[in-house]
């Protein structure tokens, strides 16, 4: 966030893979914008606000880092 200049007042920090529900976010302010990963979104969408936003998160990782991955299952089938 603070890369897009965005500096939020207030965090709510979660562990991952956390099972959100409506009562995590109970105590907010309803005009309070909430932004949130896209797999966490996705967590909430049964009880989200209008709101509440996400930032699509990908991953791209190095040829090197496939190689190396192909290498440890190639020995680990050995």
């Amino acid at each position: 966030m603070r890369g897009l200049g965005i500096k939020p007042r207030d965090y709510l920090s979660f562990a991952d893979h956390h099972p959100f529900s409506a009562a995590d976010f109970a105590a907010m302010d309803t005009e309070q914008v909430v932004l949130m990963t896209e797999k966490d979104a996705a967590k909430c969408r049964a009880f989200a606000r209008p709101n509440w936003y996400y930032l699509p998160i990908s991953a791209h990782f190095s040829d090197e880092f496939w190689r190396s991955l192909a290498s440890r299952l190639a020995a680990k089938l050995q």
